[in-house]
């Protein structure tokens, strides 16, 4: 099982799985000695900031600019080090488009960032732009959203996600949401108000 929730839409007796995996994995962090759950939780958010996401795309830009990436690859030592996925990785983080506000629309439309989008999905980022304009809609960017806080969920910090869904409850209310990852959408829908 890899947790993907498919088998709750065609289970006969709508047994939420989602909800009781994410309940056991909280119980299992909770029984972690208390260093461990600390260190766990500060290794999460750090890959739920957006800050942090932003900075290891510049680390990954300088990494392929200053000509290491070449110089790892062409010595095989992505390889040799068990390196390979970071490298693959540092390859995938680009900077993210421009943005510009829409003149005039039928209406705003809130563009979900989480604590990757700008950063891992760049052209797709533009590409829901691009087709929100194109539909007559305003895209917006609005302040004060964060990670959707699935990534903290499903590794049994459900308090710590609770909080960073309803922040983004208050950032992102009154405005219909478009979202470009499908698990920060979900998570997003099961908050309050959303």
């Amino acid at each position: 099982c890899l947790g993907c929730r498919a088998c709750e839409t065609v289970c006969p007796s709508l047994v939420a799985f989602g909800e009781i995996l994410d309940q056991t994995r909280a119980r299992r962090v909770q029984a972690l000695p208390n260093w461990r759950r600390q260190l766990r939780l500060a290794w999460l958010r750090g890959l739920a900031s957006p800050r942090v996401m932003h900075l290891a795309q510049r680390l990954a830009s300088l990494y392929r600019m200053s000509g290491l990436a070449r110089l790892v690859r062409g010595l095989g030592l992505a390889r040799l080090l068990g390196l390979r996925p970071y490298d693959r990785l540092a390859d995938g983080l680009k900077p993210p488009p421009r943005w510009s506000p829409s003149p005039e629309a039928r209406g705003d439309v809130a563009l979900f960032l989480g604590c990757v989008s700008e950063v891992a999905q760049p052209r797709a980022l533009e590409a829901a732009e691009l087709v929100l304009r194109h539909l007559g809609f305003a895209p917006v960017r609005p302040a004060g959203q964060t990670c959707c806080g699935a990534m903290l969920r499903h590794n049994g910090f459900p308090d710590q996600a609770d909080a960073l869904l309803a922040r983004n409850g208050q950032a992102l209310a009154g405005v219909p949401v478009v979202g470009l990852a499908s698990a920060c959408v979900a998570e997003l829908r099961a908050g309050p108000g959303l």
